[in-house]
């Protein structure tokens, strides 16, 4: 099941399948060790790394470096 929640989204892939996970963890009722849960929480800070990069760099590159403004026409 996550890596079907997972190709939802082309944004987010990463948070959808540690929700995934979570819930397949509840719905069995497990609890990750304790080395589990520091991977998974350092997988999703890593993901929250890229995703700001992405949404900075990428998806608003053209917003913030003026692409997006309209041109005058005579200038």
């Amino acid at each position: 099941m996550p890596q079907i929640t997972s190709r939802i989204c082309g944004v987010c892939p990463t948070a959808h399948h540690m929700a995934a996970t979570k819930c397949l963890d509840s719905l069995y009722g497990v609890e990750p060790p304790p080395a589990g849960r520091k991977i998974r929480e350092l997988v999703y800070h890593a993901f929250m790394l890229e995703d700001h990069a992405l949404h900075v760099y990428v998806l608003g590159a053209g917003f913030h470096c003026g692409a997006g403004r309209r041109r005058r026409s005579g200038t």
